[in-house]
């Protein structure tokens, strides 16, 4: 008989007077029959029987005592009797037990011709009835006269989970353990998470495994090691995922995985919860530095390939925005807002009907740590009359979204909008991003181990009076790269050294904006540019450098750094301290180990060269010679710098006197062991006969820890990997990649290669047209040949 036409089950209840301590009676709430004692509150065991979903073809017992002796042993043979008496065939006993009590229900299995279903292990209860074993041993199906069979560790079981045991898809650098809603993932060597944690308030999705990356104060986990587990998944789960940010983002995993495995992926913008009311929210949560975020745009869905994302799920402004009939919302009657991948986008109303408009804001990269208000519409002046409108909407979001807002004007900004634009991100404590000339290119393909996603405009650079953006070809976190030993750069939080925003535009016409980058087919090259051949000479030897390990620092060298930088130390830790009191991002966790670490930075920007802290003598130590250093310093400085603020887009070097253009040749692979220091700002010139271009994908923001701080300056970690994209008279241009092994000396330029190509020549033709450069500090700049000996020779690893 099926449980819902079930009104009554024949077992006795006693009356409330003749409840005896210590007796075990039945009651009946809903279709779950409810095993109390005498002893023991059933308020909330009633409330929770109540939400337990139906056992087809049979019955729920939820056992609401502590009771484990004989007594319920009893009390359940009886129950049990009187139900196959009523023709249930199965059923279904919720309770926390113990393997040895496996034993005790299959003798009632056997004795009465039932199915029962229970857990050996600690059970947690989720919002919709599903009960969690928190263990390996899961649910069982007891069957008469038949072996146990294992049922896995959720019940009523997901479409998904076909019930297998997914923990062995764990490796030697990720842990795997079994969540509710799927498979938490995190650095190996971490310890499982209790039954209270986060992880467990997650609902599972009905047709999706869910992958939760990550845990708050965990070091994020690489790309390759997320693609490494979905890659030994079984393909039919693999085929439909959800992942879930925890200790990292989860929409640039969603694209990578999207397109390596040709998956359709589900991603959402933070951990989905039950509220009490019953409703689902979606929070990015936070430590105590920061508050945690509901974002607008909830969930994006990344189709198989690549394409898209599609916005899924957002927050509905209901009550403080109208719809529109043609889509979005209306916030006057000239302006509309549109929910877009990224957040929010904020254009008249003409342009919001405008379909390449639309997509071009479709294409603005989504953080799920942020909602991004977009502002304008690509090469039109922004009006006056939106920012008394942007403002209304900014305090109206704040309440629903709890923060974590960024302002990314597409537009073009007059000197009354720079103005206004600087006053309404002081009064609304958000970061105000302006970018003149936005440049949107074609999405990029996955080239063989590197996996390349779309592009965040991460910040304005400007010249003395004309800016220039800096186009955003990839914003790449390639598959291979590592776990940055540092607190992430806080999703919605200003880097702690925002560039300047000139305040007005001189006289002097500007350099007008190329045309957007086109996927190419031969190396670009300047218009006036003659190309640089390589030399044919026979290339020298490799040098072998030992790469200096990419971790945290232990306390015992933080120790041994601090006593051999003396008085160094003491005068740079003061610049720490005030930078850190202004920087939450160095503040989230560990605190001492990161001043001492952001010390050894500070250290070595200062260019301390009497005492053995100076840039050269750290590059000559990373190159191979057997010069010494202060016992700790090179282990603070490369954990030090990864907890930097992070940085992706151009950067601008020098060279030694002696570097030559021709040493170098396209499709090249260079090993740079040393730190390298460079400007984000085009308009720089350098004393050096080779200009270096770089495209960074992580690179780093070392702000305000220099003696003489430099906004823009650009810190690229000791054992970066590059390769050669293009050669200029003078300049040789670069891209920062990620490699699992050590490549081939050279090889073929690809798809992004020439894209990187193309965005970097367009800044170098913008910075030719500019009048006056700024010539940079001495101290705060490389001087190397990046990727070459002093003999012209590669490094490699050992």
């Amino acid at each position: 008989m099926p449980a819902q036409e079930q009104e009554h089950v024949p077992v006795r209840i006693p009356p409330q007077d003749q409840r005896e301590p210590g007796t075990l009676w039945t009651e009946q709430v809903g279709g779950c029959l409810l095993i109390c004692s005498a002893d023991e509150p059933t308020e909330g065991p009633a409330a929770l029987a109540a939400a337990l979903p139906w056992e087809p073809d049979g019955h729920v017992v939820l056992v609401a005592t502590a009771i484990r002796d004989e007594r319920l042993w009893q009390h359940l043979r009886v129950v049990v009797a009187s139900l196959v008496e009523q023709g249930s065939a199965r059923v279904r006993l919720v309770a926390s037990l113990t393997k040895a009590a496996l034993a005790r229900l299959q003798s009632i299995a056997d004795t009465f011709a039932v199915e029962v279903i229970a857990p050996s292990g600690p059970m947690v209860m989720l919002p919709g009835g599903m009960c969690f074993v928190a263990s390996e041993a899961g649910w069982h199906c007891l069957r008469p006269q038949m072996e146990p069979l294992p049922l896995g560790p959720r019940y009523p079981r997901p479409d998904w989970d076909s019930g297998t045991d997914l923990t062995g898809v764990a490796s030697a650098t990720v842990s795997v353990q079994s969540v509710p809603a799927g498979l938490l993932l995190r650095p190996a060597g971490n310890a499982p998470v209790a039954a209270d944690d986060l992880a467990y308030a997650v609902p599972p999705d009905p047709a999706r495994l869910s992958l939760l990356l990550g845990r708050l104060g965990d070091i994020p986990l690489a790309l390759d090691k997320i693609a490494d587990v979905v890659a030994l998944l079984p393909t039919q789960l693999r085929s439909s995922l959800r992942l879930v940010p925890y200790g990292r983002e989860a929409f640039l995993p969603a694209r990578l995985l999207a397109r390596e495995f040709d998956v359709d992926v589900l991603a959402c913008a933070g951990l989905p919860v039950r509220a009490r009311d019953g409703s689902e929210q979606v929070v990015v949560p936070a430590d105590a530095e920061q508050a945690a975020h509901r974002p607008v745009v909830r969930a994006l869905r990344f189709p198989a390939g690549g394409a898209g994302p599609e916005v899924v799920d957002h927050l509905v402004p209901t009550g403080w925005l109208q719809p529109r009939a043609e889509g979005g919302y209306r916030l006057s009657e000239q302006f509309a807002v549109l929910i877009v991948p990224a957040g929010l986008a904020v254009l008249s109303d003409k342009a919001a009907g405008n379909e390449a408009v639309v997509e071009a804001l479709d294409r603005v990269p989504a953080h799920g740590g942020e909602t991004a208000v977009l502002l304008g519409e690509p090469g039109q002046l922004v009006v006056n009359q939106v920012w008394i409108l942007l403002s209304r909407l900014l305090t109206q979001l704040r309440p629903h979204t709890g923060g974590a807002l960024r302002v990314c004007c597409l537009g073009l900004l007059d000197a009354a909008s720079r103005a206004a634009s600087a006053a309404i991100a002081q009064a609304h404590g958000i970061a105000f991003d302006v970018i003149d000339v936005p440049v949107l290119v074609a999405e990029p393909r996955l080239h063989h181990e590197h996996v390349i996603v779309a592009a965040r405009p991460d910040s304005e650079s400007t010249t003395q009076g004309t800016p220039v953006h800096q186009p955003e070809p990839v914003d790449s976190e390639p598959v291979g790269s590592p776990d940055p030993a540092a607190t992430p750069d806080p999703a919605g939080q200003a880097p702690a050294d925002p560039p300047s925003v000139a305040p007005q535009v001189v006289a002097r016409p500007a350099a007008p904006p190329r045309p957007l980058p086109t996927m190419s087919t031969t190396s670009p090259t300047s218009p006036t540019a003659t190309p640089v051949r390589p030399s044919t000479a026979e290339p020298p030897e490799p040098v072998v450098v030992e790469p200096l390990a990419d971790r945290h620092s232990t306390p015992a060298e933080r120790a041994a750094f601090a006593r051999a930088a003396g008085a160094h130390y003491e005068t740079a830790s003061a610049r720490v301290r005030a930078v850190m009191a202004v920087t939450p991002a160095l503040r989230a966790r560990d605190a001492e180990a990161t001043k001492d670490d952001c010390v050894a930075v500070a250290i070595h920007l200062a260019d301390e060269a009497s005492d053995g802290f100076g840039l050269d003598r750290v590059a000559a130590k990373l190159r191979g010679s057997d010069d010494s250093l202060p016992d700790g310093y090179l282990a603070c400085l490369m954990s030090g710098t990864r907890r930097l603020p992070s940085y992706r887009g151009a950067a601008f070097l020098g060279s030694d006197p002696q570097a030559r253009v021709d040493a170098y040749a396209e499709g090249m692979s260079l090993l740079e062991p040393g730190f390298l220091t460079g400007s984000a700002n085009a308009d720089v010139a350098f004393d050096a006969p080779v200009e270096y271009a770089v495209w960074c994908t992580h690179a780093y923001r070392p702000g305000q820890l220099a003696p003489a701080p430099l906004p823009t300056e650009v810190l690229l970690p000791a054992g970066t990997w590059f390769r050669v994209v293009g050669l200029r008279p003078g300049r040789v241009l670069l891209r920062q990649v990620t490699v699992r092994a050590e490549p081939d000396p050279v090889t073929a330029l690809d798809d992004t290669d020439l894209r990187v190509a193309d965005a970097l020549s367009h800044l170098l033709d913008a910075k030719d047209q500019l009048d006056d450069l700024v010539r940079p500090s001495a101290a705060h700049r490389s001087r190397c040949r990046i990727g070459l000996s002093p003999d012209g020779a590669r490094y490699r690893t050992r």
